[in-house]
């Protein structure tokens, strides 16, 4: 273990499961509001260029591949477990407030075909019922979040892009941790991620504002938590961003990590070797 940063499963633990709590939240919400949105499109800025359906299998392509990088980050890196304490749970944290918001406003598919695209909505209350319910869930998590284009989907999951949270997290996770000597893979990573939003656009997967205020939520919460962290112990008391939720928890999670023996390297599990 690296000196002077202590392995603290059980926090590691709790920010695993803040996440996946928060992921399976966001699929139930997603199984629940399809029955109740309206599947006429809103206007939207973007559709001056013309839908393009294949896209949105591009984008899916380009989430996995960043999600990928963020895995092989966190399990190369020299402290992976502080990262991937940071990671869990800052992605936890922007699902839990992408869950509240999806569910509390219910934004029709961008889709010009949504009553074609979207699978049938059950408007009687006697066929709502948890089994349903439970099946779409089941059928969510088969398939990680993500849904076959090509087949009616569950549509109801707009307010703010999931797609664009965690190709936008992962891009700027990368640049934050990776070893200085890579720095070229996060401004390949950066790139990519600015493309797979484009492609959720234009796929009519997402409206531009969704894009966009994922874009601002997960760069905001990433940015805040570390620059926090980055500030040193005696100068965090009483200030602005010390009185959110989010920092209170930082505070605990990060009470025993020490800033002078943290470093972006990249080091295998059991070798002394890193980069």
């Amino acid at each position: 273990m690296p000196e002077g940063i202590p392995f603290e499963p059980l926090k590691l633990l709790f920010s695993i499961v803040f996440f996946f709590a928060a992921i399976s939240c966001n699929w139930a919400a997603l199984a629940y509001v399809h029955d109740f949105i309206n599947l006429q499109a809103l206007p939207d800025i973007s559709y001056i260029i013309p839908q393009n359906e294949e896209i949105a299998f591009m984008g899916d392509i380009i989430g996995f591949l960043l999600t990928l990088c963020l895995v092989i980050l966190m399990i190369l890196h020299k402290h992976r477990h502080v990262v991937s304490k940071r990671i869990f749970f800052l992605g936890g944290w922007i699902y839990w407030m992408r869950c509240i918001t999806l569910t509390m406003t219910h934004i029709p598919p961008g889709y010009v075909d949504g009553r074609i695209r979207c699978q049938f909505q059950v408007k009687n209350e006697e066929f709502r019922t948890f089994d349903l319910y439970w099946k779409r869930w089941v059928t969510l998590a088969k398939g990680l979040g993500t849904q076959d284009v090509n087949k009616p989907m569950l549509c109801g999951d707009l307010l703010f892009s999931g797609h664009t949270l965690i190709m936008c997290f992962s891009a700027m996770a990368v640049r934050y941790y990776i070893p200085k000597k890579l720095r070229l893979i996060s401004y390949l990573t950066s790139i990519i991620a600015v493309i797979g939003m484009i492609c959720m656009v234009i796929s009519r997967a997402h409206y531009s504002a969704d894009v966009l205020i994922a874009y601002w939520i997960t760069t905001f919460v990433f940015t805040i938590y570390h620059a926090y962290i980055e500030t040193l112990p005696f100068m965090r008391e009483d200030t602005a961003a010390s009185k959110l939720w989010l920092i209170k928890v930082a505070d605990w999670l990060e009470e025993n990590v020490d800033n002078d023996f943290f470093e972006n390297k990249f080091q295998l599990p059991c070798f002394s070797w890193t980069i």
